[in-house]
């Protein structure tokens, strides 16, 4: 009987039915009465009990934990562990995380040198200020200098060449040039040799013309001394006074046209070649008195009168003696078409 309760009691318990420690009363109450002895935690119990089995009863239920049996392995695991006191925790501070700086947009950077439509080299003439004109020039007309507010716009880094300008009368879009010598060769316009030299014998509305054809302009007399002097007044386009056959092809050098790459050391601050000598540069501009301003009709296409031209050549024509300052301005009939005079073309930017 005492094996069949002892089975039955486990099988509870192994259910969750019955409470571990009540099992163990069971069990110690029935090993009592069997052996009349127990070892507990504390040594061994002897069989002389003074008030009975009855009281060892009541003494082990108001006691159990003193005799109950370590608990296995298993009973450790799945035993519900005893609730914890909280503690009090510390908010945490809170972290800085390192996280992707958004990359905003930001305005395009213009590029300094283009192509155009045709394949053209353009340099970029950044907007703001310069002086244009000089106070202490010898050309009436230059005085007085006065400032000029301009917008971006693009030039042409060389002056227009034969080939260039040969490209638009394939196209029939330009005529031939006047006539196709210079100077002093008797063939020029036409001639491989001479293709990349400046294309001459073209009037005002020829050059016109040709730069419409690409999409461009003819500059204004303000755009081209600004590519010319820049912001700092110099007298010609490189840095200093100094004036020879390095520099440009001025009166006394070739006695005719050069190359129009030729001359590196005479480039402008902008990056711009042959902007003094080798030709006069036809601009869009009326002859006017200074100051300068571009909305007191002096750019009105459509108005006859003189243009001007500028840069000087590798000639003294103009009557000027050869002066090729960034300042010399050359008036002109438009229907000019001459040795001395090309194009240089101009787009805004």
């Amino acid at each position: 009987m005492a094996s069949s309760v002892k089975t039955e009691r486990l099988r509870e318990q192994m259910t969750g039915k019955v409470d571990r420690i009540e099992i163990t009363l069971h069990l110690l109450t029935f090993n009592l009465l069997a052996r009349k002895d127990i070892t507990c935690r504390f040594g061994s119990v002897r069989r002389a009990w003074p008030f009975g089995n009855l009281w060892w009863i009541f003494f082990l239920k108001s006691n159990s934990g003193l005799f109950s049996a370590e608990p296995t392995a298993t009973q450790q695991e799945t035993s519900s562990p005893a609730p914890l006191e909280t503690l009090p925790t510390e908010t945490p501070e809170p972290t800085s995380l390192v996280t992707e700086i958004p990359v905003l947009p930001t305005e395009t950077q213009i590029p300094l040198e283009i192509k155009d439509n045709k394949n053209v080299l353009m340099r970029l003439i950044p907007a703001g200020e310069f002086s244009m004109g000089s106070d202490d020039s010898g050309d009436v007309g230059s005085r007085p200098a006065n400032v000029v507010d301009l917008g971006a716009f693009y030039i042409d880094k060389y002056e227009v060449t034969n080939e260039m300008y040969d490209a638009c009368v394939y196209a029939v879009e330009c005529r031939k040039p006047q006539r196709t010598n210079s100077s002093t060769r008797s063939t020029y316009y036409g001639n491989p040799v001479f293709a990349n030299y400046p294309v001459l014998y073209v009037d005002w509305k020829m050059a016109k013309t040709y730069c419409e054809w690409r999409g461009a302009r003819l500059p204004t007399e303000a755009e081209w001394e600004k590519a010319a002097r820049g912001t700092d007044k110099r007298l010609y386009p490189w840095v200093g006074n100094t004036l020879d056959c390095s520099y440009a092809n001025i009166p006394g050098c070739v006695g005719d046209t050069s190359p129009v790459d030729q001359h590196e050391k005479g480039q402008s601050i902008y990056g711009v070649f042959g902007m003094s000598g080798n030709v006069w540069e036809w601009t869009s501009t009326l002859y006017d008195l200074y100051p300068y301003s571009a909305i007191d009709g002096r750019e009105d296409l459509k108005t006859a009168g003189e243009r001007i031209a500028r840069g000087g050549s590798w000639n003294t024509f103009g009557g000027n003696g050869g002066n090729v300052r960034t300042d010399t301005r050359l008036k002109l009939d438009p229907a000019y078409a001459g040795a001395y005079v090309g194009i240089r073309c101009a787009v805004t930017k």
